[in-house]
């Protein structure tokens, strides 16, 4: 914990606390007034907290609280964080579940006596929680050997407020199968799964929701409610309160058929006192002795929030709502010094005040970094005492020690470490402002030196770039009944579901595939990857092939002919590119890993791993043709900068091209920011440039003075001359029109090329998929983003009214999306309306330079609190406190657009919200309707490749290469297409390529399949399937029932079968068998037309051991071999392909 260094007063004699005599703490309670930094009122309350059970730190707001967090983390304090709903006072949304899951996990541990620094806003004690007793009853503690039955499961976890689900990833979430009961109890970080025999608990594991493998075993579970209200189906009482506070004219409605119910619903917490009588303040839950810190502004924050509770109730009242009495559920800032009474020690803004602790007076900024540092030098130099920096990671660590250089800074473990000993140290950590301790201690924050950092949390681990998109593409698990598929023995068809059939008596699943003339196919589960689904090349109906007829064959032979042609241009091109060359690169000594270690981030292993590839690229003698395919605000600037710089040390200019004049003015100040103390020259050429301007830059570049050059395609142009050119960024390649593309794609065999995207175009993606570009994805979200909330709803002047206060009243910043330069001042006008204490700006492209840059600026500085734009915003805007976006007319906008716009917003770790603005659903067209419908339902982070490939889906992939392969596209569906692709140029290179696993007819006389009461959900069967139809080898397919007894229990027999039955057919396919039978006195093998063993390999064989093998004409063999047993006929089956499979080529 913080040593006693932290005295409020330098002169002695102080107290057993480390306080004065006379002043605040546990054994000398009163009201201490200090005037001091927000470090400092942190680090006080963290002191209090080792001789105090219990002490509340109170900030003004979300901002605040987070700042305190970070200082209470770097004095090693246990914190209880108690966050505000991120909603408006009598809200029609409920809190999120991530929110809510902390807030009980701090009551909950208050309640059983937990020690600590409760963290809160104003907000958090002027609100009403469930009751203490309420709390307390509804948690249960679940330990080993416990019985609980599925009954007793499913009655506690609904009463609880748990949502069933088919798979568990977020709090407030179960699923039963079998023996396996799978929770996320708010208490836990992971949700748990629960293994019984019978109703006794024999194991209880957390899991990784992203891969659902074990993390850790627990001894017991603490099973908390997910909501702050507990619902009891039947509650008479519930009836007659209800009642009684609205009347008669409740009974006949909805909300109170669930309340009846026991149904929870959307804002249903702003019913807490009616629901729960026993509702009680936070000071309930706290100890008798509990101290209170509060920081400057509560009061007056708390009397804000007071105000609008009062106007939303007025207003909900207008509406008809059901809302209670104000009093009830929240009380005014005024009230809020008589909760923490006599015993507070709280934080004025100016004097008087009983104490008072100095910031730091650091050299003022200037425009030069390398002078600053200096400057810093000198004045560190000059400090006699005890000086402390702390610096927010290890980059900043290496840094702040150069810039300290000529005395050196003491690297220490922490904050305690240094504050115990004399001299300059560094320690890692986080603090939000500057300060001198009492004692002559200066504690310096990095931020104060670089600015803010942001922390990224530790990564789910990623399969190879190319399978992760190609699996996107031909991907099943949102496959529904009706969706069109195509099979690419059979042609086009509508998918109809999964059904068990017993074939040959033997129980099996299989996909029912629905063709013309109402044609049935059964594809067994072990073909499931010859279907996929059917994505068309552009506009027009579908139709179903015939079963039998011959049309599917000549359509797919007419699509192989000339795919053969395409995939010839494609190996020509690539060949061109690995026969061009430039001098390599070396490596980049000092000077880059200086600039390496400047970087304000924690790099994310996706990011690592991209610097990686493309350091690669660099010091290969072939140019560079790499794609990072990276969600907004994932990372991918800071990779491209690390190439820059690369490339600038070694002699090269770089040009970075972005599609509007915004984004390259954006990058101009983050590449500014980044580069700053480099010897390196920026410019930038937009239309914020004048004429004179432009000529002086277009000079200095040809002359080899300019280093990196930003700009728009303006850059193209001829009179742009770059005589050491040697990089090209690309940001955004899909925005830049044909004659531009065409441009960049003469200059690929000149020069090393850098693309980045958020939603890669389809022909850029396959263009990567086939091998023609380098391709890294760049997929670990920053720590504690939450996905963006999406809704659809038409033009309702409460929905966004509501939208946007519950942004503002979180200090954030909303965007509203008009894509009509003619009516946008209007409706700016319109909305000042609807929130007329809101500060509205306006932006679009046909303003001045001027109007413009000084809009952006003030929205950046967070002087408008909303921007009324056109989609002139969709590329470049990085406002992490801008976390609402309401897109008007969304269905006259494209996918790509839509995910863009949405990826302005949540870039903080506050959920962030989009809502789309449409006519009603019915009225769009069926494309604008799926659309939206794709938008809404893409709520992960990291989905822009999904999206990517249903935006193909929507809008036809005949852009994929080219218009003119849109009609083969059509022809055999966009994954088959793929597949025909690989294949034409592997023929073309003459590479041997076998017929796919799936292809192999496998009857071994055995069950092959996931029963249904081992995995219910048939959705989830479905995505079980297509996992093992991936398995290639023995290693894979143990790894997967490793998987599989972790998830569901121990696999049935049937379920090992089909498992282990996957590297038999893979090895059989290599060998080009066709079809696999095997009985109780052997196996017939049946081989394709083309042979992949030699015939005299086979003939050596069978004269080798002729009792064993045996010929079946010319393309059979019998396997003569026992196999009484069933169980036996898949290791014999086994060990006759591996000796086969040796004989390949």
């Amino acid at each position: 914990m913080i040593p006693a260094h932290f005295e409020p007063t330098p002169p002695p004699p102080f107290g057993p606390g480390g306080f004065p005599v006379c002043a605040f703490g546990r054994k000398n309670p009163m009201t201490h007034r200090i005037l001091c930094p927000d470090t400092y009122l942190a680090l006080e309350a963290a002191r209090l907290a080792q001789t105090t059970d219990q002490v509340v730190l109170v900030a003004r707001d979300v901002a605040q609280m987070d700042k305190f967090d970070e200082v209470l983390r770097l004095a090693r304090a246990t914190v209880l964080p108690f966050p505000q709903w991120e909603i408006l006072p009598f809200d029609r949304f409920s809190p999120h579940s991530e929110i809510t899951a902390r807030r009980l996990r701090t009551l909950r541990a208050l309640t059983q006596g937990g020690r600590g620094v409760v963290l809160m806003t104003a907000a958090g004690v002027a609100q009403k929680l469930i009751g203490r007793k309420t709390l307390t009853a509804a948690s249960q503690v679940l330990a080993l050997g416990d019985e609980w039955s599925n009954a007793q499961a499913e009655a506690t976890l609904a009463r609880a407020g748990y949502r069933r689900v088919d798979l568990v990833e977020g709090p407030g979430e179960f699923a039963v199968r079998g023996d396996l009961i799978e929770l996320f109890s708010p208490w836990g970080d992971q949700p748990v799964r629960i293994d019984r025999f019978g109703d006794e608990i024999e194991s209880i594991r957390c899991f990784d929701p992203s891969d659902q493998r074990t993390t850790e075993r627990l001894e017991s579970l603490t099973l908390l409610p997910v909501r702050e209200v507990i619902l009891r189906a039947g509650d008479d009482a519930l009836r007659g309160r209800l009642t009684g506070t609205f009347g008669a004219r409740i009974v006949p409605t909805a909300l109170f058929s669930d309340l009846k119910g026991g149904i929870y619903r959307q804002g249903i917490e702003f019913l807490l006192p009616l629901i729960d009588p026993d509702c009680s303040w936070i000071e309930q839950y706290l100890s008798r002795d509990a101290l209170w810190v509060v920081a400057r502004g509560v009061e007056e924050q708390g009397q804000t929030f007071w105000h609008e509770a009062l106007d939303r109730h007025a207003e909900a009242e207008r509406h008809g709502d059901f809302v209670v009495e104000p009093r009830s559920l929240y009380r005014s800032g005024s009230d809020l010094p008589a909760v923490w009474g006599k015993s507070a020690l709280v934080q004025v803004a100016q004097p008087p005040a009983d104490t008072a602790i100095p910031g730091v007076a650091l050299p003022a900024r200037v425009a030069v970094e390398a002078q600053r540092w200096r400057e810093l030098a000198q004045w560190a130099e000059q400090q006699s005492g005890r000086l402390v920096v702390v610096a927010d990671g290890t980059g900043q660590n290496r840094v702040v020690r150069e810039i300290f250089a000529t005395h050196k800074l003491t690297p220490a473990a922490d904050l305690n470490e240094a504050l115990g000993r004399q001299g300059h140290f560094v320690v890692p950590g986080v603090i939000p402002d500057s300060v001198t301790l009492p004692d002559g201690t200066i504690l310096l924050s990095s931020r104060d030196l670089f600015g803010a950092r942001v922390h990224r949390r530790a990564p789910v681990s990623q399969s190879r770039e190319r399978e992760r998109i190609a699996s996107a593409i031909r991907r099943l698990d949102d496959l529904k009944e009706g969706d069109w598929v195509v099979h690419a023995d059979h042609g086009i068809a509508r998918y109809q579901g999964l059904v068990r059939l017993d074939a040959g008596g033997m129980p099996g699943d299989y996909l029912l595939l629905m063709f013309d003339q109402e044609g049935r196919l059964y594809v067994p589960v072990d073909q499931l990857t010859l279907v996929s689904k059917y994505q068309k090349g552009g506009e027009g109906e579908v139709k179903a092939d015939r079963l039998g007829s011959d049309r599917w064959v000549r359509t797919r032979r007419k699509a192989r002919e000339k795919i053969l042609e395409l995939a010839g241009e494609l190996i020509e091109v690539q060949a061109k590119r690995n026969a061009a060359r430039r001098p390599v690169y070396e490596e980049g000594g000092i000077t880059y890993e200086e600039f390496a270690s400047a970087f304000p981030f924690e790099e994310t292993d996706d990011q690592l791993t991209a610097i990686q590839a493309i350091e690669s690229d660099l010091e290969a003698p072939r140019p560079m043709d790499r794609l990072i395919c990276g969600d907004v605000g994932f990372g991918k600037t800071e990779v491209a900068m690390r190439a820059a710089m690369r490339a600038v040390l070694a002699g090269r200019q770089v040009v970075l091209l972005a599609p509007t004049t915004i984004l390259v003015n954006q990058h101009l100040n983050t590449f500014e920011r980044r580069f700053a103390g480099f010897p390196v020259r920026i410019e930038a050429m937009s239309r914020f440039n004048t004429r004179k301007e432009q000529q002086e830059i277009l000079a200095a570049a040809k002359e080899g003075k300019v280093d990196v050059l930003l700009g728009t395609h303006r850059l193209l142009q001829k009179d742009v001359e770059l005589p050491r050119m040697g990089m090209l960024i690309v940001d955004e390649e899909q925005r830049f029109g044909v004659a531009h593309k065409e441009r960049l794609k003469k200059m690929r065999d000149e020069v090393d090329i850098l693309t980045l995207t958020a939603t890669p175009i389809p022909r850029t993606l396959n263009m990567a998929l086939a091998g023609l570009r380098d391709l890294s994805l760049i997929t670990t979200p920053p720590t504690d983003r939450l996905a963006v909330r999406t809704f659809v709803s038409q033009w309702d002047d409460r929905i966004i009214q509501e939208a946007v206060r519950r942004e503002l009243h979180r200090g954030g910043q909303v965007y509203f999306v008009h894509n009509r330069v003619e009516s946008i001042e209007a409706t700016a006008r319109s909305l000042g309306k609807l929130v007329p204490e809101a500060t509205i700006r306006v932006a679009h492209g046909q303003m001045s330079e001027g109007e413009l840059e000084e809009v952006m600026l003030d929205l950046y500085e967070g002087r408008v609190h909303i921007l009324v734009a056109s989609t002139i915003i969709e590329s470049g805007l990085d406002v992490p406190s801008a976390n609402t976006i309401i897109i008007n007319r969304a269905d006259k906008l494209g996918l790509g657009q839509l995910y863009q716009l949405r990826g302005r917003v949540g870039r903080s770790k506050h959920r962030a919200y989009c809502y789309l603005i449409a006519p009603k659903i019915d009225l769009l067209s069926e494309d604008a309707q799926q659309r939206l419908r794709a938008v809404s339902e893409m709520d992960r982070l990291g989905g822009g490749f999904a999206l990517a490939t249903q935006d193909m889906e929507i809008r036809g992939a005949g852009n994929l290469l080219g218009e003119e392969q849109s009609g083969e596209i059509d022809a055999v569906g966009l994954s088959l297409f793929m597949e025909l692709l690989e294949d034409a140029t592997a023929e073309l290179k003459g590479e041997k390529r076998h017929a796919p696993a799936a292809n192999v007819e496998a009857v071994l006389g055995i069950p092959t399949l996931i029963p249904e009461e081992y995995v219910p959900d048939m959705r989830l069967r479905l995505t079980l399937y297509r996992r093992i139809n991936e398995v290639a080898t023995q290693d894979q397919a143990d790894g997967l029932l490793d998987e599989l007894r972790d998830r569901f229990g121990t696999p049935p027999e049937p379920v090992v079968s089909l498992v282990n039955l996957m590297p038999i057919k893979a090895m059989a396919a290599k060998c080009g068998i066709k079809r696999i039978e095997a009985g109780p006195k052997g196996m017939s093998l049946r081989f394709g037309e083309t042979p992949l063993i030699p015939a005299a390999k086979l003939v050596a064989l069978i004269q080798k051991d002729p009792k064993r093998f045996l010929p079946d004409g010319p393309l059979g063999l019998v396997v003569r071999v026992a196999m009484p047993e069933a169980a036996d006929r898949l290791e014999r089956a086994k060990q006759v392909m591996r000796r086969l499979e040796r004989m390949v080529g």
